[in-house]
């Protein structure tokens, strides 16, 4: 991948590895859904999501997350939130769209990842239909 730069595995172990690799998935989530496609914020998260996935691949033949339990899993460890950030993003994917695990494997391009971002937005707005009542402030 030669337009990405790689991020390197903090000495500390894969959990603070795996640790920023969700932190750095959220953002990119964040970012996808919450604005254009091409904007250059969400390549740059993209980019920087990948980068992070390079250098925990360079320890591991692939990295796998799921939701067990109702906590991230990442390569079979629960994440603690205090170094992820929120997981409800994450977990909220992984339910919406019945996703069980999925496996990042070397060689992942932003082609890819952005083919794959925008299915899992499509699927959003296909389950979030328009309520047909008004929205009225609640009466204390």
């Amino acid at each position: 991948m030669p337009f990405l730069k790689k991020v390197p595995v903090p000495q500390s172990g894969q959990a603070k590895a795996a640790a920023i690799l969700v932190r750095e998935l959220r953002i990119a989530f964040s970012n996808y859904f919450l604005y254009a496609a091409d904007n250059a914020m969400v390549k740059q998260s993209l980019e920087k999501f990948l980068g992070v996935l390079e250098g925990l691949l360079q320890t591991l033949p692939a990295v796998s997350m799921g939701e067990s339990e109702g906590r991230l899993v990442v390569e079979g460890t629960a994440l603690d939130e205090r170094s992820t950030g929120s997981t409800n993003m994450i977990k909220d994917l992984f339910l919406t769209h019945k996703i069980h695990s999925m496996t990042f494997q070397p060689g992942l391009q932003l082609p890819e990842l952005q083919k794959f971002f925008e299915l899992l937005k499509r699927g959003l707005s296909l389950r979030v239909k328009p309520s047909s009542r008004p929205l009225r402030p609640r009466e204390s």
